[in-house]
């Protein structure tokens, strides 16, 4: 039986459904069939982009405004498509420090996956515009061999006796647990410069910025499955040396925050966390 179509009960769907343009389109052949069909259908898409445009009008939806930094990555404004709130909490509260005795040997992370964790970092809020987060990725081993020795050349010039012996062996034996597994190593750094304006901005302001921004690295780190943990290492007085910074090229106002090991693990599940009760932290006043 051949079911017949009408231009009012097609439109009085189109509307009702609010059946999008892709939909209309792969109705449009069989209406080809008779000119007067065809011009149908194309009012019809015409009256579902309006209705469509109503919609979001009266609904307070929008294009979203797309912001583009200075390296070229862009965002979207706030009315952008989010995750929902309990997707978000779930993320920040599965989120951990996955230690290095963990990691996989010979599992590597590719460096297209460590750009992706260093773009959720470039979107850390910033105080004056500074953008103070840097990182110096180690990529090989031959790359985290050469910051190895320049860690050890670093102790012999600010170490001696007892103390220099004790870390070196220190500094062995982390490269003998650790280097087997690791996949990179960033090195974090709080660069200190004046703002596009021309203010220096506090110090505190600046680390506190690098610090977001490692957060928001290692949530995309744990939303990809890929482990990390943000160490102190090397000790302040091999970071804060002149001779650490200018081998690393950086500025002697500058400040080393540490590095991020990256690895894949199987027992991410193993780690538990809790927190003590909120209201220990929080003082309401009205």
């Amino acid at each position: 039986m051949t079911r017949t179509t009408t231009a009012g009960s097609a439109a009085e769907r189109a509307a009702s459904t609010n059946i999008p343009s892709a939909r209309l389109q792969t109705w449009h052949p069989r209406c080809m069939m008779h000119p007067f069909r065809a011009w149908v259908a194309r009012i019809l898409l015409h009256l579902s982009s309006l209705f469509a445009a109503l919609s979001d009008a009266v609904s307070g939806k929008q294009k979203p405004e797309k912001i583009v930094s200075a390296n070229g990555g862009v965002s979207h404004g706030a009315n952008a498509s989010l995750p929902s709130a309990s997707s978000t909490a779930g993320l920040i509260r599965q989120r951990r420090s996955i230690f290095p005795k963990d990691y996989l040997k010979g599992a590597v992370v590719g460096d297209e996956e460590v750009a992706s964790l260093l773009e959720a970092a470039n979107w850390a809020p910033t105080h004056g515009k500074t953008e103070p987060w840097r990182f110096t990725v180690l990529a090989s081993h031959a790359a985290r061999m050469e910051f190895y020795d320049l860690v050890q050349q670093t102790m012999d010039a600010v170490l001696e006796g007892p103390d220099l012996e004790m870390r070196t062996a220190k500094l062995k034996g982390l490269i003998a647990k650790k280097e087997p597994v690791l996949s990179h190593i960033i090195v974090i750094t709080c660069r200190r410069a004046p703002s596009p304006q021309g203010k220096m901005m506090p110090e505190w302001e600046d680390q506190a910025a690098v610090a977001c921004a490692v957060q928001n690295l290692h949530l995309q780190a744990t939303a990809m499955g890929i482990a990390g943990y943000w160490s102190s290492f090397p000790a302040p007085d091999v970071r804060e040396s002149s001779s650490f910074k200018q081998a690393l090229g950086y500025d002697q106002r500058d400040i080393c925050m540490g590095v991020f090991f990256l690895g894949r693990s199987d027992a991410a599940g193993s780690y538990r966390a809790k927190r003590s009760p909120l209201t220990e932290k929080v003082i309401w006043k009205h």
